[in-house]
C-alpha cells in the first residue's frame, strides 16, 4: 500500500499517463507510412523518425510498469516490455528501406488491435477490480493494444485508484461513501455534489486527474461502471464501460451505446455535450445504468463469462 508523500505522487503519476495516453496515441498516427510513393531521402527520414517513435514508445511503457504495478507483477510486466521491444526492434530492422515491409510492420506491430484482444481485457475487469491483470497483456500483438490495456487498467483498477488521497465525501442513501479524490477542478466538484443520495449504488469514486480530465467509478451499476471525461474547449466527451449486461435492453437504450447482444463482453459507448450540460448528463447517464434489481434472463449468458 502507498503511504505518505507517496500517495501525492499516485495523483502525479496518473496526470503524466494521461497525458501521454494523448501523445502516445498521436504518435501512433504520425507512425503511418505513406500510401503514396516516397523518394529514398524521405524514406530514410521516415526510418529515422520511426525508430525515435519507437524508443519513446518502449520508454513510456517502462514508466508506466514502475509507476503503476509493484512487486513481482512489476517484474513480470517488465520482463514482458523488454521482450517484446526486442521483438519490435528486430522486425523493424529486418524491414531496411523496403516501403512495403514498413507498411506491413506498422499493421502488424503498431497499429492493429484485434476484437479478441479488447475482449480478453474486458472480461479481465470484474466489478471494481482488475483481475488476471497480466493475462491480457501476455496477448498484446501490437504497441496500440498495450495502450489499451494500460489505459483500461488504470481507469478501472480500484487499487490503481483509491490511492489517491480522498478531498470530500458524504453517504448515499444505502450508506455507501461517494468519494471526490485528486486535481481541485470545479467541474469535477460539481459533479460530485450533483449525484443524487437516492442512486442506488455501492462505493462512488469521482477523480479529477487535472483540470481536463475526471474519472468516475460506481460500484454496483452494471456491477461496475467507469467514465472518463476529457474536457475542451467548453466541449465534454464522455467515454464508457459497464461491465456487466443486467438488462440487455436497457443497456442498448443508453447514449451512444455500441449496440450488444448476448454475446457481448460488457458495453462501450460515448457521447458528447457543452461542458455547461456535463454534469445533468453524467447524473441522467448513471440513473439509467441498469443494476443487479433490473437483470433479465437475456442477459444471464453474457454476464456468466465475466462474473
Amino acid at each position: 500500500m502507498v503511504i505518505g508523500d507517496n500517495m501525492s505522487n499516485s495523483l502525479d503519476n496518473m496526470q503524466h499517463f494521461f497525458e501521454q495516453d494523448i501523445k502516445l496515441k498521436k504518435e501512433i498516427y504520425n507512425m503511418c507510412p505513406p500510401s503514396d510513393y516516397i523518394d529514398e531521402d524521405s524514406l530514410m527520414k521516415y526510418t529515422n523518425n520511426l525508430q525515435e517513435s519507437i524508443n519513446y514508445i518502449f520508454n513510456e511503457f517502462k514508466r508506466i510498469a514502475a509507476d503503476f504495478f509493484e512487486g513481482n507483477s512489476r517484474n513480470l510486466l517488465e520482463a514482458n516490455i523488454d521482450k517484446y521491444e526486442k521483438k519490435v526492434i528486430d522486425e523493424f530492422n529486418s524491414c531496411g528501406l523496403d516501403i512495403n515491409k514498413l507498411r506491413s510492420f506498422y499493421k502488424n506491430y503498431i497499429s492493429d488491435m484485434k476484437e479478441e484482444f479488447v475482449d480478453s481485457v474486458k472480461v479481465s475487469c470484474v466489478g471494481d477490480k482488475f483481475v488476471n491483470y497480466l493475462y491480457p497483456i501476455s496477448k498484446a500483438n501490437t504497441i496500440n493494444e498495450y495502450i489499451h490495456y494500460f489505459h483500461s487498467y488504470i481507469l478501472n483498477s480500484c487499487d490503481v485508484l483509491r490511492k489517491i488521497p480522498i478531498n470530500s465525501e458524504r453517504l448515499n442513501r444505502e450508506g455507501y461513501p461517494i468519494r471526490l479524490r485528486g486535481f481541485n477542478s470545479n467541474r469535477a466538484i460539481e459533479i460530485f455534489k450533483a449525484i443524487p443520495f437516492e442512486l442506488e449504488c455501492g462505493f462512488a469514486e469521482i477523480i479529477a486527474v487535472n483540470e481536463n480530465k475526471i474519472i468516475m467509478m460506481f460500484r454496483d451499476l452494471g456491477h461496475a461502471t467507469t467514465i472518463e471525461v476529457s474536457l475542451d474547449n467548453g466541449n465534454a466527451k464522455v467515454e464508457y464501460f459497464v461491465p456487466k449486461l443486467n438488462n440487455i435492453e436497457l443497456i442498448n437504450y443508453l447514449p451512444g451505446v455500441n449496440k450488444v447482444n448476448e454475446n457481448s463482453v460488457g458495453a462501450t459507448g460515448s457521447f458528447e455535450v457543452k461542458e455547461e450540460n456535463l454534469t445533468n448528463s453524467i447524473v441522467n447517464f448513471i440513473s439509467r445504468v441498469p443494476t443487479d434489481k433490473n437483470r433479465n434472463m437475456d442477459s444471464e449468458k453474457s454476464t456468466i463469462q465475466i462474473m
